[in-house]
């Protein structure tokens, strides 16, 4: 299950950045998948101690019920979060989305690279 949540983690980061297509059937999937991942994951640790609204949230059956609760993960949500923290967690939020676009776009290079032979010595050596 772990390669299967970091797969999932990997692209579903890469695929909110703006500049990629915005399908939201897509998205109504991935976030299927997310609630299945989460109550996996829940069922597999089992009860943990002071879990995060977040954490708590269950996702609702409908596209449109999904769409009204889209506010709750938007930036300025929480009006009394101070501004230093708020832009500190965008941040690192824009540097994961950047870093799951960076490992896709190396495994493409690598695919690339193997298709022409030169891929493996390349990528095991670290050059």
């Amino acid at each position: 299950m772990k390669d299967s949540v970091n797969e999932f983690v990997i692209n579903a980061t890469f695929s909110t950045l703006t500049n990629v297509n915005f399908d939201l059937k897509r998205f109504v999937q991935m976030l299927k998948q997310a609630q299945h991942i989460k109550k996996s994951l829940k069922a597999e640790l089992g009860a943990v101690v002071g879990e995060t609204a977040e954490a708590l949230y269950k996702l609702p059956d409908t596209m449109e019920t999904m769409l009204s609760d889209a506010a709750k993960a938007g930036i300025m949500y929480d009006k009394s979060l101070n501004e230093d923290i708020r832009s500190l967690k965008e941040t690192l939020i824009y540097g994961l989305k950047g870093m799951g676009a960076g490992i896709l776009k190396c495994r493409s290079y690598k695919l690339l690279l193997q298709g022409t032979g030169r891929g493996d010595r390349r990528f095991q050596d670290g050059r």
